[in-house]
């Protein structure tokens, strides 16, 4: 039986015990739980990657992750990645975010490739 108890204990630390085996299930609940956790915490994850580098903070890169990008019906774009150790992290952006996002993919790459889930280019 797996038995987890997370708690804070400042704004700078927390307090983990963690005992047991755990499906893959129970392991996404804990990971998605300790994500919210750091979230509260302090100093934050840095906002570019050249702090995170300087921090040394941990960064998991994925060769072939799993994305898809959906427009909402508000107009703005809802990206998702899926991580094969992390599950799927999700990310709301405006309009002008996904247009500059969108400019920067096309002018990056040598072939468009279409995000949309469905394919249909619809708003979701």
């Amino acid at each position: 039986m797996a038995t987890v108890s997370i708690s804070s204990t400042s704004s700078a630390s927390a307090q983990l015990n963690i005992e047991g085996s755990f499906s893959a299930m129970e392991l996404e609940d804990l990971i998605h739980r300790l994500a919210e956790m750091r979230a509260e915490m302090t100093p934050e994850v840095p906002n570019t990657k050249a702090a995170a580098v300087d921090a040394g903070c941990s960064m998991l890169q994925e060769d072939r992750p799993s994305i898809t990008a959906a427009v909402r019906v508000d107009g703005t774009l809802r990206i998702a990645m899926r991580n094969r150790g992390i599950g799927w992290l999700a990310a709301i952006v405006d309009e002008r975010t996904a247009h500059a996002l969108g400019q920067y993919m096309v002018n990056a790459t040598t072939e468009a490739v279409d995000l949309f889930a469905s394919g249909d280019g619809k708003r979701h």
